[in-house]
């Protein structure tokens, strides 16, 4: 899965736009990949959001709590999961407002792309 995003203005050298993030690293949890002050290792964006990457098994159920004024929006790059009594499948993608948290279960193992928006 691949996802781009405009880093006009930034002062980033041209091999820290791209970073890969192994297999390891990234499941069971919601691994930080990009973020607005390069925390934990992530692409450091001049942009206040931070994108996740996850692969979880199934069964797994995974919430990420938002910050006061935050969206969210989940996309399902492969694999089936559950949001309350909505199922998403791959390429599916579901948006949050004014909610405390986003919650999901997978129904088969899964891979998922979750963005924190201001």
């Amino acid at each position: 899965f691949q996802f781009r995003f405009d880093l006009e203005g930034s002062d980033l050298e041209p091999g820290e736009m791209k970073r890969l993030f192994s297999l390891a690293e990234r499941r069971g949890c919601l691994k930080l990949i990009a973020s607005s002050d390069g925390n934990g290792g992530s692409l450091p964006v001049r942009q206040d959001f931070q994108m996740y990457s996850g692969l979880v098994l199934e069964g797994t159920h995974m919430i990420h709590e938002l910050g006061p004024g935050r969206r969210a929006w989940l996309h399902v790059v492969d694999g089936k999961v559950l949001i309350n009594e909505l199922e998403l499948q791959t390429g599916d993608g579901i948006g949050f407002t004014d909610e405390k948290s986003v919650s999901f279960t997978a129904k088969e193992p899964s891979s998922m792309i979750l963005f924190d928006l201001a």
